[in-house]
């Protein structure tokens, strides 16, 4: 009886490399085990030579016929060669090859362009900030939160300034957020927002200021490296190329780079998509989570 559960395992196994399914298949897995106890078996492809045919559905049946040569009384198989997949059967499983290149197809039209992306800035006043160039100037005492396009909601960017004077805040708001004349970043609210403060390195959503980054004062590059693509998506910080211990995951699937000035100067160096991120999240790192509440 062993033996002839060693021959119906055996004949499973030779119909699934055949095949590419299983012989007994159903729609569940109570149809499978039915289609075994009654013998009903799916009907083998027409590419198999009458020989193969005959040999596996014997393997796999309740009662072998004495023609398929296999003896019932001792179960030998007869010494005649069969190849398991012959030479003329080429078994090409063309769907889940098709599906795949459609995949290939698809990711490659959804990828961003690799480089710098042009960009435009939206200065609430330019009574209160000077554009020249890549280079925003306060000009007075009143506050300019300055938000950037394109909205970011694919790929693996990366938003780098340099802090010509002082600058004051580097962060993200999600895309409902837009800013009037003399608007702090928070203006619309902390929930909305992820701030880098230069004062000791601060980052701040909703709850405390979070320590631990870096300050940054004039002559530092300070970037963003946003992760849209991961799961969950990752804001990263940087200071001039230096990666920073606190990060933020679960940004919003659209975004845009924002900055701060009053009395502060800086210059946009990078605005670009890359082909992967350089973000680490090595040992040291925290990360907080957009949407709760942060406590230090």
């Amino acid at each position: 009886t062993d033996f002839l559960s060693d021959i119906f395992s055996v004949g499973i196994i030779t119909v699934e490399l055949l095949t590419g399914r299983h012989p007994f298949e159903s729609g569940s897995e109570q149809g499978t085990i039915d289609n075994i106890r009654n013998g009903k078996s799916s009907e083998l492809p027409s590419y198999l030579s009458r020989e193969m045919k005959e040999l596996v559905t014997s393997m796999i049946s309740h009662n072998p016929k004495p023609e398929s040569k296999v003896e019932s009384r001792n179960i030998t198989v007869t010494p005649k060669k069969v190849d398991i997949i012959p030479s003329k059967a080429k078994i090409v499983v063309e769907p889940p090859k098709v599906v795949e290149q459609q995949q290939k197809r698809k990711s490659s039209c959804e990828q961003v362009p690799r480089g710098p992306i042009p960009h435009i800035a939206q200065v609430p006043s330019d009574e209160d900030t000077k554009v020249d160039g890549e280079t925003y100037t306060s000009i007075n005492r009143n506050h300019s939160t300055i938000l950037f396009d394109p909205l970011i909601k694919k790929g693996v960017m990366r938003f780098e300034v340099l802090s010509v004077r002082s600058v004051d805040v580097v962060g993200i708001a999600d895309e409902t957020v837009k800013y009037g004349r003399n608007e702090n970043p928070d203006a619309r609210g902390w929930g909305k927002i992820v701030a880098y403060d230069y004062y000791q390195g601060r980052i701040c959503h909703i709850g405390d200021w979070i320590e631990g980054n870096a300050e940054f004062r004039t002559g530092a590059r300070v970037a963003l490296e946003l992760n849209m693509d991961s799961t969950p998506r990752t804001l990263t910080f940087f200071v001039n190329d230096v990666e920073q211990m606190n990060y933020v995951s679960n940004i919003p699937a659209a975004v845009r780079a924002n900055l701060h000035v009053k009395d502060d100067a800086f210059k946009v160096l990078k605005f670009e998509a890359l082909s992967e991120p350089t973000a680490k999240h090595g040992a040291g790192s925290r990360v907080w989570k957009y949407g709760t509440k942060w406590k230090q």
